[in-house]
């Protein structure tokens, strides 16, 4: 079974907030899960992540919370979508990928 692939935005906004605060990254780099970085999704509200949820690239900002990263391991292993990422789910970039 292939793992699945995050997306991290390595915008300048988004990577001011990984240098100040590494907490995301050493929490996805814990999951099983493939994680790629790309390019800025135009979305600004760090951290950006994006998974791919039946087909359609999902964009999840304001990921730096514990309840947000919590939720997000329950997506990447039960592909539950919690409330957490409901809230945080940008409708604007769904499907679209930069």
């Amino acid at each position: 079974m292939a793992r699945r692939k995050l997306l991290l935005c390595k915008g300048s906004h988004c990577r001011k907030v990984h240098a100040r605060d590494p907490r995301v990254k050493e929490y996805l780099a814990r999951l099983p899960v493939a994680v790629e970085t790309v390019g800025c999704q135009k979305v600004c509200r760090p951290p950006v992540v994006g998974v791919e949820i039946d087909g359609a690239w999902q964009w999840f900002e304001r990921m730096d919370s514990k309840k947000a990263l919590r939720a997000l391991r329950d997506l990447a292993l039960d592909d539950r979508l919690e409330k957490p990422l409901r809230k945080r789910r940008n409708e604007k970039r769904a499907g679209k990928v930069r």
